[in-house]
């Protein structure tokens, strides 16, 4: 089983090298949504605020675009706050080329940690995932790291 996942990072991080002269994000379908999502240890067990970056097209044509979103826990009401989804910060912006790049980046990073991963599944610790709406990728990584590359992208969203 090591084996196969060790060939299936080789294939991919081939197939990511391939595109990235061509643009990664240009061979995803036209109406795919892509969704980078990190929950942190704000709360322990209960987990914490959840920031969320969704890649898409609108009307499934044309330039990306890229949502941000930011959901703040408050870890003296947990079940108020899972009784209800309150996003607190919420931003779009047309995706330029350095978000791609870092979207890219984002999405290799995380799959090279879920491939090694070898943690025990644990009650607590950070949560990361991309999961394209079409279901051809879903990487889940729990427990996980944290995620360089998704900061660098936050930022660079959050900063225009």
């Amino acid at each position: 089983m090591k084996y196969l996942f060790t060939i299936f990072y080789i294939f991919f991080s081939l197939f990511l090298y391939a595109q990235s002269e061509h643009d990664f994000l240009s061979t995803i379908d036209y109406c795919t949504e892509i969704k980078l999502k990190n929950t942190d240890t704000k709360c322990g067990e209960w987990g914490g605020d959840i920031t969320t970056i969704r890649v898409y097209k609108k009307d499934c044509k044309g330039e990306f675009y890229i949502d941000y979103t930011k959901t703040i826990m408050n870890c003296e009401d947990i079940i108020g706050h899972y009784s209800h989804e309150d996003v607190d910060i919420f931003k779009t912006i047309q995706a330029t080329d350095e978000e791609r790049k870092l979207i890219e980046q984002a999405i290799t990073e995380l799959l090279k940690r879920k491939l090694s991963n070898n943690d025990s599944f644990g009650h607590s610790g950070i949560q990361n995932s991309v999961v394209f709406s079409d279901s051809t990728l879903i990487i889940k990584d729990y427990p996980s790291i944290r995620w360089s590359s998704f900061e660098k992208l936050v930022h660079q969203v959050t900063k225009q």
